[in-house]
This record gives structure tokens, sequence and C-alpha cells, in this order.
């Protein structure tokens, strides 16, 4: 399926997508969107039920955890939480199942490490979940992404997933909430998020690979997104006074 989506971004399957995508509105697109998620979250509450109450592996309970964490919850609520809040961004691509082909690469390869490596071939240098090894780092996962979401409502219709370059009438810097301790709460809840993501399944390689990239990401990101809003057609004072108070959440980042 990745490399499915992957061929499509590249524009392999773009003329046949173009043709049919017009007779498909956008609300049967997110119909659908939502009914897909809703199955695998039904796969991954099939999963964990089986290892609580059936005595399936703990393989099983970490695959259907980390089916909830990683598929369903986070998808659902990055569009859930467009539409209430910011309904004039809200569409098909606010899931963020299509991110980036990076995105997809990431999640590509944590999934086979996960499956193949460590469900399927068993090897050696893949460690095997325990109940509560899975329960403890889904948990936090879902603590960590919890913080992003809570960022996003606080912050309204000021977020945006892009950078914006340009101030819109009603932009104001938000200073309130977790926003009084965080300057990027949904950038240090994302970053906790992802790299917890691969303690739940364990994988050793994706978990380095993952906080290497996570931090690259937000570094360059955060230092980009933070000279605009210290900038005069911005909050320029204001801002570099709130950034003084205030702290990243990530290591050796601001």
């Amino acid at each position: 399926v990745t490399v499915s989506v992957l061929y499509w971004r590249m524009g392999v399957f773009q003329d046949s997508w173009n043709r049919w995508r017009p007779m498909v509105s956008e609300r049967t697109e997110i119909a659908l969107t939502a009914f897909g998620l809703g199955f695998v979250a039904a796969v991954s509450f099939t999963c964990i039920a089986l290892h609580l109450f059936a005595g399936a592996s703990a393989w099983v309970y970490a695959f259907g955890a980390y089916l909830f964490t990683v598929v369903a919850v986070f998808h659902m609520s990055e569009f859930v939480v467009a539409a209430e809040y910011r309904p004039h961004d809200a569409s098909p691509r606010s899931f963020m199942i299509f991110h980036s082909p990076a995105f997809l690469i990431a999640n590509g390869v944590a999934w086979f490490e996960f499956v193949v490596c460590g469900c399927w071939l068993r090897l050696s240098y893949h460690p095997e979940p325990t109940t509560a090894s899975v329960t403890f780092f889904t948990l936090v996962a879902l603590g960590s992404y919890a913080v992003r979401v809570l960022a996003m409502v606080q912050c309204g219709s000021n977020f945006a997933l892009m950078v914006e370059t340009s101030k819109r009438p009603q932009h104001r810097l938000v200073t309130h909430g977790v926003y009084a301790y965080l300057r990027h709460p949904s950038y240090f809840g994302w970053f906790w998020y992802a790299i917890t993501t691969q303690l739940i399944a364990l994988n050793p390689v994706c978990f380095v690979l993952f906080v290497a990239a996570s931090w690259y990401f937000f570094n360059d990101r955060i230092r980009d997104e933070e000279a605009i809003l210290a900038s005069e057609r911005f909050f320029g004072a204001e801002y570099v006074a709130y950034r003084k108070r205030t702290s990243v959440g990530i290591p050796w980042i601001g």
C-alpha cells in the first residue's frame, strides 16, 4: 500500500486519479476515509481484546496498540480538530494520511521493521514486547499526542499546518494555556509522540531514525518559523520577549 501511494504521489497514477476525483465530492471522500479509519480502529481493538481476554501473544497486543495509536487516533484527530477549529482549512487532506512522501516512507519502514523483522521473522536484534511495555509506551505516546491536540485547540484559527509568511488580520500571538510554558506545543507533542510509537513496537532501528529525522526536521522548522514570528511584519519584540520566557521542550532546540 505504501509503495502504491508513493507511486501515486510521484505522478505514476496521477492522470487516472485526476480523471476520477471530480466524480467524488469532498464529503464522500471524507466519509470513506473516516469509515476506513473506523475499520482500522475496530481491528486494533480486536487485537487488544484477543491479548487481554483470549490469551493471544504480546505481539498481537503490540500490533493492535500500534495500529490504534499510529493510524486511527492520529489521522482521525487531525481531521476532527481541523474541522472544528479551522473549518476554512478542513478538507480530506486534513486527515494527514498523505502528508508527504517522507512521512509515508518513514511509516512504511517502521511497519516493515515491526511486522516483518519482529512479528514474523523474530530477528534476534528485535526485542519481544510485553504487556507492560506496550501499555506504558502507548499511554506515553497518547499523552504526548494529546499535548499536540490541546495546542491546536487552544491556538484555534491561528494554527496552520504550513508556516505562514504573511500575517492575517485575525492573527494573534497565543500565550495562554499550554502556550504559557511551551512556545511550540504541537511540535513538542508530535516529536515525543513519533519517537514513542517506535517504543510501542520496540523497533530499535526506526527508533534511532525517528529521533534523528524528527529532531532535524523540527530544528530547521522552528528556527525558520521563529525568524518569521520575531520579524516586524509579525510580532517583533513581543515574540522575542515571549521566546525568552518559554521552552520548546525538545532537547537542544531553542
